[in-house]
């Protein structure tokens, strides 16, 4: 398997309860191709990644992307009027997730190649970043973290996640433990950031706009606080000890991707669109849902 996209369902006490029936992931036309980053075209001919809790009339409505989200965008498309954003539903606070990975484990890469990547011999007039790891990402003003809390606010980035082949340095650890979605035995870490309060993201905190394209450096982060791992056998998020660069700068990464959902903080109401996934040079698209062709390039 080289891709994976799905919507989990999460509730009030953290518990994962399979797959969501409120969180919904689908690739869309990209409804913001006008604006921000217009040098960058989106993945797969200006499509992208749409992760949403908004009821929508031709959604798939499972919480499971698949090939009718597309075909429905695409009709209601046929006269080119539509900008392809069809989330006009009714917003629904969930704690569900949804989150859209991307296996590069045959470019053996570590989190230190990442972090030391400079643009090498990638052509910048593609729009290709020089950092490692940055993605664009766009929020409408439906998406919203800790609905009715004191700490409510935009949700958008949310978390990017690392998938890592710790095997060869962890002799302690327990192989059951190192597991994800389908990365085998691979560690998952992971960092969380929302746009309007994360003074260590890159990702243009005072300049944001919504319905406007955004992009998060994520290689700015490596040496921020607020990594943790997360041991989907125990269902406990731990902290990383110092940060993802110190603790695993030399372990191989096998898996990359985002995720938008708030277990802890939520419920919250999701409406994040995602492109231009970027990893030293190559671009990769976020899949919406289990992907077995050849990695996801762009």
């Amino acid at each position: 398997m080289d891709g994976l996209g799905a919507a989990i369902g999460v509730g009030t006490d953290q518990s994962l309860n399979g797959f969501s029936d409120t969180v919904t992931l689908e690739t869309v036309r990209d409804p913001f191709r006008e604006s921000g980053n217009q040098e960058q075209s989106g993945d797969n001919r200006g499509r992208v990644l749409h992760i949403t809790s908004l009821s929508t009339e031709d959604g798939p409505g499972e919480g499971r992307g698949s090939d009718e989200s597309d075909n429905a965008e695409n009709a209601n498309n046929d006269d080119g009027d539509d900008d392809g954003d069809e989330t006009e539903g009714e917003a629904e606070p969930t704690y569900d997730i949804g989150i859209s990975l991307v296996n590069i484990s045959e470019r053996g890469l570590t989190i230190q190649d990442i972090a030391d990547y400079d643009g090498g011999e990638a052509d910048s007039g593609q729009g290709t970043p020089d950092a490692g790891f940055a993605y664009d990402w766009a929020a409408t003003e439906r998406d919203v973290v800790g609905v009715n809390t004191d700490h409510q606010g935009l949700g958008s980035p949310d978390d990017v996640w690392f998938f890592l082949d710790d095997s060869p340095e962890a002799e302690e650890t327990d192989v059951s433990d190192r597991s994800g979605p389908f990365f085998t035995n691979a560690k998952p870490v992971f960092r969380t950031s929302y746009a309007d309060r994360d003074d260590a993201a890159s990702q243009d905190t005072t300049e944001w706009e919504y319905e406007e394209w955004n992009t998060r450096t994520v290689t700015e982060e490596f040496e921020a606080h607020g990594w943790k791992e997360l041991s989907l056998q125990e269902r406990n998020f731990v902290r990383v000890e110092d940060n993802i660069l110190e603790t695993y700068g030399d372990t191989q990464v096998v898996g990359v991707g985002i995720s938008r959902g708030d277990p802890f903080w939520g419920p919250s109401v999701l409406d994040t669109y995602y492109r231009n996934l970027h990893v030293n040079g190559e671009r990769y698209r976020f899949p919406d849902s289990i992907q077995l062709m050849p990695p996801g390039r762009s």
